[in-house]
């Protein structure tokens, strides 16, 4: 298994949110790009400690504007 540290984690995060808000051309593709940073924080959680800074991605709540949502992942 490979390991992720933190800042690759955090780099992918930025990645994630760059293409989340710059890139997308549809509101379903930006939405997939917020449940990756969602769970790319999760990951940070869980397998980092509680001083590993965060991005403050992993901090602002993400409201779905759309009640339905499939997160089978």
């Amino acid at each position: 298994m490979y390991n992720l540290s933190s800042r690759d984690v955090n780099r992918i995060i930025t990645a994630c949110k760059h293409y989340a808000y710059n890139e997308t051309g549809s509101e379903w593709m930006h939405d997939e790009y917020i449940t990756i940073i969602e769970k790319l924080c999760m990951y940070l959680d869980q397998n980092f400690d509680k001083d590993t800074q965060k991005p403050l991605e992993c901090y602002i709540q993400h409201n779905k504007i759309h009640g339905s949502s499939n997160e089978s992942n």
